[in-house]
């Protein structure tokens, strides 16, 4: 037996309430009707459809920080730093890298001492680059020519002219996923950051890198392949670029006091990968969807597989948020002194969904111990003599 309340909620024009914005703290005050339930009750809730415009970039600093070091070059300045891809939408993994390419040029060149100057000469893979064509009159994203499926992985080389060169002393390039306690160490060893989130971030999934999970100083371990000549410098990557390139396929919307479980990882965006369930307020997962003209939302409809249960007997409010998949906020554009306040408060950062609040009966089962109920005998009556009770006495 059950009864079922659909709530309709839509975050826009500042709904957040206490501080919060219209994507990372919304509250929903029931003060007026709040949610009750009796003892043999529980309120299940559950989020039937979602929608929220894709209106923010997909590179961004969190996603893509490489860190750069460079000792005891010949023409090169010693360097520990970390370098970003400009944030941008793209949308093909040779744009994603070129725009690596193009950036590891410009800082190397600033760290440049010799003669002449750094350029990217050579660029082969990825070669599978995608046009919003019209082939079908639809719109549809296609390849450029029917046989160009080709490679994934990325390869380029950069040059230096003019008698500089590229050998002498180490040269290294890090996609950096360090947790808690190495974090430490990167901050005491002195590699600058201006957000701890550049030492942890994705931008090994993005490119196809090795994944570094231990701070090293002096740095050894290599993201990429790299082959230095007197005056090349050559950089591949160890696997295919990421499929999308993006690191956003989810948006998961979150419920403060109700509990579920979820890998560590997803919760914690400084996990050592233990991949450990740990407690969750994780409600649902919506998905990206991409239609044919390459418009871009997150969504779902018809959702019932999914529900949590609150063991709250009275709801007077609920308070949401949206984050990725390492429980970090969406990469919406920050508050500046001309936005006023940030994309998720006065900008167009807002989702609406369908919550369905339930009240479903439970079995009242009291707890009982699980031990075997104890037989006493009963008493005997006094005895008359001879060995024979005495019918008129009572039992003691």
């Amino acid at each position: 037996m059950s009864s079922t309340q659909t709530i309709f909620v839509n975050t826009e024009a500042n709904f957040g309430q206490g501080g919060g914005d219209q994507v990372n703290r919304f509250k929903i005050d029931f003060n007026t009707e709040p949610l009750n339930c009796q003892d043999d009750e529980r309120i299940r809730i559950n989020v039937s459809q979602f929608q929220m415009e894709k209106n923010w970039i997909d590179i961004y600093q969190d996603n893509q920080a490489f860190r750069l070091t460079i000792s005891g070059a010949t023409d090169f300045a010693d360097t520990d730093q970390i370098f970003f891809i400009p944030a941008n939408e793209i949308s093909t993994q040779a744009q994603l890298a070129r725009a690596f390419a193009e950036r590891l040029e410009s800082t190397l060149q600033s760290r440049f001492t010799g003669a002449g100057f750094i350029s990217l000469t050579t660029f082969g893979q990825p070669d599978r680059s995608f046009v919003s064509g019209d082939i079908n009159n639809n719109a549809q994203r296609l390849p450029n020519t029917t046989t160009n499926l080709g490679n994934t992985t990325m390869d380029f080389t950069l040059s230096v002219s003019g008698g500089g060169v590229f050998t002498g002393g180490t040269l290294t390039i890090q996609c950096l996923q360090l947790p808690a306690s190495q974090q430490a160490l990167a901050n005491a060893g002195g590699l600058v950051v201006n957000n701890q989130a550049h030492l942890f971030n994705d931008s090994y999934i993005l490119m196809g890198g090795l994944r570094i999970e231990t701070y090293e100083e002096p740095a050894v371990s290599q993201s990429f392949r790299l082959v230095r000549g007197a005056s090349t410098l050559r950089v591949r990557s160890f696997y295919p670029m990421n499929n999308h390139p993006h690191t956003l396929p989810y948006i998961y919307l979150r419920l403060d006091g109700v509990r579920n479980q979820a890998t560590q990882n997803m919760i914690d965006s400084e996990d050592e990968h233990l991949h450990a369930m740990t407690y969750s307020t994780v409600i649902a997962k919506i998905p990206r969807v991409i239609d044919n003209a390459q418009q871009i939302e997150y969504k779902f409809d018809n959702n019932t597989t999914f529900h949590t249960i609150s063991t709250d007997r009275h709801i007077t409010s609920m308070i949401f948020s949206l984050c990725d998949h390492r429980g970090r906020p969406l990469p919406t554009f920050p508050a500046t002194t001309d936005n006023l306040g940030g994309q998720t408060s006065s900008g167009n950062a807002f989702c609406n969904f369908t919550l369905n609040v339930e009240k479903v009966k439970i079995p009242f089962n009291p707890r009982r111990l699980d031990t075997p109920e104890r037989k006493i005998p009963p008493p005997a009556r006094p005895d008359l003599g001879f060995g024979l009770p005495n019918p008129t006495m009572p039992y003691k």
